[in-house]
C-alpha cells in the first residue's frame, strides 16, 4: 500500500493541487490517503480523479476577498468564511461534493485530519465511512484558532488538523503503508519557533486549555517529525515534496501569476513521484 499525505495551509496549498494534478494526468493512483486543512481539497479532487479543480480552487474562489476579510473579526470571530468559501464552491463545481469511487480505482483509505477543541487531540475523519460528512470535516480541518471558532459537527467542535499532527506519515506507516508520500506547507529548511504562537496561547488558554497545550508542543513536535521525515527519505521509504519558497498569503493573494508559478512549482516537483515508486 502506497500512501499520500498533503498537510497544505491555505492558499499556498495550490502546490499540492500540482502535485496531484501530476499524479492524475499520468494515471499514478494511489491507494491510502491523509489530507489536513487545504490539502483535503487537494485529495479530495485527485481520488476523483478531477485534474485541475483544486488550482481552480485556489486560482479563482479562495482568493476572494469575500472568503477572507479582516473586518469579519469582531462581528463574526471567522477571517476565513468556511461555509461561504466551500458550500459556495463546491456547489458551483458541477461534480463537487464527488464519489470517491467514480474512477472505478480502488481507495483503501481516506482520511481527513482534524484537532478536538476539546482534548486537543488529533481526529482523522473517514472519508470512505457512508456516515461522515466530508465537507463538514473538510471545514474543521480548515479551521484555524483565533482567526476561526472551532467547527462544529455532531455536538463536537474542531480546528485545524496541523496542531496535533503537523506531519502524519507515521499513522500511514502504522496503517500498513509501504512508502509515503509527504506534500509540506514549508520548504524543507524550514523549522518552527515557537515564538509565533505565543498570540495564539493567550488567546486560547483560557477557552480551549488542551488546545492551547497542544500549540506549546507544536514546533517541538513539527521540527522533531520533519527531521524524521528527512531521515526515512534518506532511507527510501518516503518522499517529501516541499515548495522552494512561500509567500504572504496576502501578497500572494494580490497576484494571480504567483499563485499560477506556485502550481507550476508542485507539477514539476511530482515528477520524483516515478524514480520514488519505481515506474
Amino acid at each position: 500500500m502506497i500512501g499520500i499525505i498533503d498537510v497544505s495551509r491555505n492558499i499556498n496549498g495550490v502546490f499540492g493541487a500540482g502535485v496531484m494534478d501530476y499524479l492524475t494526468e499520468h494515471d499514478i493512483r494511489l491507494d491510502y490517503g491523509i489530507g489536513s486543512s487545504s490539502g483535503g481539497t487537494n485529495l479530495i479532487s485527485y481520488f476523483a480523479g478531477q485534474k485541475g479543480r483544486s488550482y481552480l480552487f485556489y486560482y479563482d474562489y479562495a482568493s476572494r476577498r469575500e472568503y477572507l476579510n479582516i473586518r469579519n473579526i469582531g462581528t463574526e470571530n471567522n477571517l476565513i468564511d468556511m461555509d461561504l468559501l466551500y458550500d459556495k464552491t463546491f456547489s458551483e463545481f458541477t461534480k463537487y461534493p464527488f464519489a470517491y469511487d467514480q474512477t472505478g480505482k480502488e481507495i483503501n483509505n481516506f482520511y481527513i485530519l482534524a484537532t478536538e477543541a476539546d482534548t486537543g487531540m488529533p481526529h482523522y475523519f473517514d472519508m470512505l465511512d457512508p456516515e461522515t460528512d466530508g465537507l463538514s470535516a473538510i471545514k474543521a480541518s480548515y479551521s484555524v484558532p483565533v482567526l476561526n471558532e472551532p467547527y462544529a459537527i455532531n455536538e463536537k467542535t474542531y480546528y485545524d488538523g496541523y496542531i496535533s499532527d503537523p506531519l502524519p506519515f507515521m499513522k500511514a506507516f502504522n496503517d500498513g503503508c509501504e512508502k509515503v508520500i509527504l506534500i509540506t506547507a514549508r520548504p524543507l529548511s524550514y523549522r518552527r519557533d515557537q515564538k509565533r504562537d505565543k498570540f495564539l496561547l493567550r488567546m486560547l488558554g483560557s477557552q480551549y486549555p488542551d488546545v492551547a497545550q497542544q500549540m506549546k508542543r507544536l514546533s517541538d513536535m513539527y521540527n522533531t517529525e520533519i527531521d524524521l521525515a528527512l531521515n526515512m527519505q534518506d532511507a527510501g521509504r518516503l518522499l517529501i515534496l516541499a515548495p522552494e519558497n512561500i509567500s504572504a498569503i496576502q501578497t500572494i493573494l494580490k497576484d494571480k501569476k504567483r499563485i499560477t508559478n506556485l502550481y507550476n512549482e508542485g507539477y514539476h516537483a511530482a515528477g520524483a513521484v516515478r524514480s520514488f515508486l519505481n515506474l
